[in-house]
């Protein structure tokens, strides 16, 4: 997995209808954002909402007002090799929510998981597109640092090494 590689807040649903029918009340998001403990229950990125695969973990949620009226959930992700992996082969690159409405018998709205899917249920969620450019420009760094070590030190005293020796 990799380490402390973490998105900024990217939505993954919004209140209103779904594109499968279902209604999401701006409460229940308000709720999950204000609920959402990754020490208490961390929500884990499912495979299309299917348990068996592991693609990351939900940091931290907040909720915010829409232009629309309505509210929009927003998730920092922590997605590990397998996730990053089918988003470079442009796979996976919608979330969907998994809400649970009384969670804990508590009466409130919790983020219990969050799917990578190419089908999201909620309309607006934010395309998934993890750049490596960061890591790119370390992994640059890196190697000019250790092309400086290999240089020969070994000059003439009576002529300046050029740029090239």
């Amino acid at each position: 997995m990799p380490k402390n590689l973490k998105t900024d807040w990217k939505r993954i649903g919004r209140s209103g209808p779904t594109v499968d029918g279902r209604v999401i009340e701006p409460e229940a998001l308000n709720q999950a954002a204000k609920n959402y403990d990754k020490k208490l229950f961390s929500a884990v990125i499912n495979y299309e909402h299917a348990n068996w695969l592991n693609l990351g973990s939900v940091e931290a949620l907040r909720s915010e007002a829409n232009t629309e009226g309505g509210v929009d959930l927003f998730a920092i992700i922590a997605p590990n090799d397998i996730y990053l992996s089918l988003n470079r082969d442009g796979q996976k690159v919608h979330t969907s929510m998994e809400l649970d409405f009384d969670f804990r018998n508590t009466g409130e709205a919790y983020l219990k998981g969050l799917a990578a899917t190419d089908r999201p249920a909620s309309a607006a969620t934010t395309q998934m597109a993890f750049s490596s450019e960061q890591k790119t420009t370390l992994l640059v760094s890196s190697y000019t640092e250790s092309a400086i070590q290999k240089f020969n030190d070994e000059t003439n005293d009576e002529q300046a090494p050029s740029w090239f020796t």
